[in-house]
């Protein structure tokens, strides 16, 4: 409903220029696309925010993971530095979306 209202505003406001200012209906035409273009790409970037909030914490946490001191101190030459066995084993995992009931891993 606001949509209605603001696109009858704005063509209202346009008929005032050409009528009353005599300003050109091309001009005028010119400005109400770029207002209307303008508008669609407002909403479509703010329709972005909330992700962009999580897109945030989460990179706040990530770069506090790669900023983590290591317990391994790799300048002292002793100590244990060469993998044995380079296997890794996962029990019991398993992974389902939010918004499904079926796991998909």
């Amino acid at each position: 409903m606001s949509r209605f209202i603001f696109v009858g505003l704005v063509f209202y406001v346009s008929s005032v220029f050409i009528h009353e200012y005599n300003e050109s209906p091309r001009d005028c035409f010119i400005a109400i696309v770029i207002i209307f273009l303008s508008a669609v790409g407002s909403a479509s970037s703010l329709s972005h925010a909330p992700s962009i909030g999580k897109a945030k914490s989460a990179a706040v946490k990530v770069f506090d993971i790669i900023e983590e001191e290591s317990k391994i101190d790799t300048r002292v030459p002793h100590g244990e530095k060469v993998i044995q066995r380079g296997e890794i084993e996962f029990k019991k995992v398993d992974f389902k979306y939010p918004s499904r009931t079926t796991k998909v891993l």
